[in-house]
Parts: C-alpha cells; sequence; structure tokens
C-alpha cells in the first residue's frame, strides 16, 4: 500500500489521507510499502511532530520507504532577509493553509523514531522545501 498524508494526491496510486484520526484507523500497522508526507507536519503544533512521526513511522512495512517533505523555516528566511521572496506566493502558502507550526529540517530528523533510518536529506531552494527519505530497519 502506498500512502499520501497531505492536501492534494498526486495520482491515483496513492491513498490518501489529510487528517492523522483517519489515517491511523484506516492503515494496520507495518501495512504501507511507501508514506509520502507533503506539508502534512506544519499542520500540528510543533511539539505535536514527534508523536505523530511515531504514529506515521509504525505504519511502515519492514524496508518501508518514508519520504517527508515540508517548508524549511530558514529557507523562507534566507529568502526574505534577501529580498528573494515573492509575497503573494508566501501568503498563499502560509495564510491558505492550516498552518500550526514552522520547522527546518534538522528538526523533523532529530523527531524520526530509530525504527527509521535516513537515506538522503536535501532542500529544494526554490521552493523553499526539505526533503527527507528513510526506510524502515526495525
Amino acid at each position: 500500500m502506498r500512502i499520501y498524508l497531505g492536501q492534494n494526491s498526486p495520482d491515483q496510486n496513492y491513498k490518501h489521507f489529510q487528517n492523522l484520526p483517519i489515517f491511523n484507523r484506516e492503515v494496520m500497522d507495518s501495512e504501507a510499502n511507501e508514506i509520502v508526507c507533503d506539508g502534512f507536519l506544519r499542520t500540528f503544533a510543533f511539539e505535536e511532530i514527534p508523536q505523530v512521526l511515531s504514529v506515521i513511522c509504525k505504519k511502515l512495512r519492514l524496508n518501508g520507504r518514508l519520504v517527508i517533505k515540508d517548508m524549511d523555516i530558514s529557507l523562507v528566511s534566507k529568502h526574505i532577509f534577501r529580498y528573494e521572496a515573492d509575497v503573494a506566493s508566501l501568503n498563499k502558502v502560509i495564510m491558505g493553509a492550516a498552518m500550526k507550526s514552522f520547522m527546518k529540517l534538522e528538526d523533523v530528523e532529530s523527531c524520526i523514531p530509530s525504527t527509521v533510518s535516513v537515506s538522503s536529506k536535501h532542500f529544494d531552494e526554490g521552493m523553499c522545501h526539505f526533503i527527507v527519505e528513510g526506510r524502515r530497519q526495525k
């Protein structure tokens, strides 16, 4: 099973969820081959992120793939500081979503349970996003 957590599912190959309680109820532990979190974590308070990631990661099968993509506040700040940010786009992203927290790649990486091994991490400078990928090992 391939799962997409976020506002808009990219295609029909993913089972799409927009909230954690329904995802947690409908997906059994160790059932998912892949889980993509696209802008999903920002809909939770910063202090809730470790618990949210724990719920998400336990749904992965052994060797299941986790992809987390979200806005990086450091990149956003850098673009604002350098006057490179498009204010209209920032307003659309920040004010148009149910955004409850800002985070950095390092914050999210430190919250990923030890059962998931991070295999890659990088930034999308233009979109001000970080992308973390990992696989469940235990």
